[in-house]
């Protein structure tokens, strides 16, 4: 018994010797380990500054957002509130932003290093597009004593945030007049603490830089009663003259409701920039996002119906981006030799 036990053991054995061999000769295949799938590229954030949430800029920039993400490869943006062009174009500088929206004539003091930004300047700042029109708004209360440009020493004039591209417009036009805040009572107020003030009587004169027609002004007008106020013709030259991106603008004859003439005034599209340091392939597929799928914003807001490809080189002030540069190139645009940036020079 003992001797067959030792023979069995034996033949086990020798079988898995020979099983080894076998499988190390290829007789039998390892298992295969499962390779795991490539993780997507991570997606580059890319913040877009506009403006309060009362105006135009917060709401098509959120749009613009919308439409970039969903489309520009690998690329996440959004739209941030904010104190508008001046704050806008220091965020951008500092890098907390990588898109801005601007005034025109203040993009162009910074890549000047000129009025504003005397000995500040800032030549890395690269266009991608303009936007809608934006309106200057000269608006007094019904009763209001103001009736024009020239009854504003010793009124109470909004005159928007401090240091904003609004506030920096309005102490020129006051200049113009020969005013300056010594003569006034200036009250550095938002569009929607303008229309309450004016409500309670305590402002004569809001100025502000709106779209046409902006609903709080409309709202106030029905509730209230206003006057649009005209800037003279020969300040309005001086102006345009002086600042780079501004036009001579009628608010037409009904825009608001009991408006029943005219008003002269000035307009500028806004300007949305970025820097320089963007790659051409991001700026290109942001360009592109926005204005190949410009359907799925243009409802956003009433003034979306003015940004049109055809706008898009409009009142443009600073050097496009390269990859903007491309885009339009692509879309058989002819691009202005000073709108061309160093880089392509």
């Amino acid at each position: 018994m003992l001797k067959k036990r030792g023979t069995l053991s034996i033949l086990v054995v020798c079988l898995l010797v020979i099983s080894l061999a076998v499988s190390g000769c290829g007789g039998s295949k390892a298992p295969e380990t499962t390779k795991e799938a490539p993780k997507p590229p991570e997606k580059k954030w890319v913040s877009i500054a506009t403006a309060s949430t009362a105006g135009a800029w917060y709401v098509i920039g959120g749009g613009m957002a919308a439409v970039i993400t969903k489309y520009a490869p690998n690329i996440q943006a959004n739209a941030e509130t904010g104190a508008a062009t001046l704050e806008n174009l220091r965020n951008l500088a500092e890098k907390k932003v990588d898109m801005a929206f601007v005034m025109p004539d203040i993009a162009y003091q910074a890549i000047t290093g000129t009025g504003v930004y005397e000995g500040k300047k800032m030549d890395n700042i690269r266009g991608l597009m303009s936007s809608y029109g934006t309106v200057a708004h000269f608006i007094a209360p019904k009763n209001s004593p103001v009736n024009s440009l020239k009854d504003v020493k010793n009124r109470k004039l909004g005159v928007g945030a401090p240091g904003s591209g609004t506030e920096v417009y309005n102490k020129a036009v006051l200049n113009k007049y020969g005013f300056t805040y010594d003569d006034v009572q200036e009250q550095f107020l938002s569009v929607p603490e303008q229309v309450t003030a004016m409500k309670d009587n305590n402002l004569d004169l809001s100025m502000s830089l709106m779209p046409v027609p902006t609903g709080s002004f409309t709202e106030f007008a029905v509730t209230n009663g206003m006057k649009l106020i005209s800037l003279d013709k020969e300040i309005i030259d001086k102006l345009v003259a002086e600042m780079p991106g501004w036009l001579p603008h009628t608010i037409k004859a009904g825009s608001y409701p009991g408006q029943d003439k005219d008003v002269l005034t000035m307009s500028y599209r806004g300007t949305v920039v970025t820097r320089a340091d963007m790659s051409e392939e991001d700026a290109y597929q942001i360009t592109k996002a926005v204005w190949e799928y410009r359907d799925e914003w243009k409802d956003v807001h009433a003034v979306a119906a003015d940004m049109t490809l055809a706008t898009a080189l409009d009142g443009m002030t600073v050097p496009l981006h390269p990859g903007a540069v491309k885009y339009y190139k692509e879309k058989g645009m002819t691009i202005p030799a000073n709108l061309l940036p160093p880089e392509l020079k």
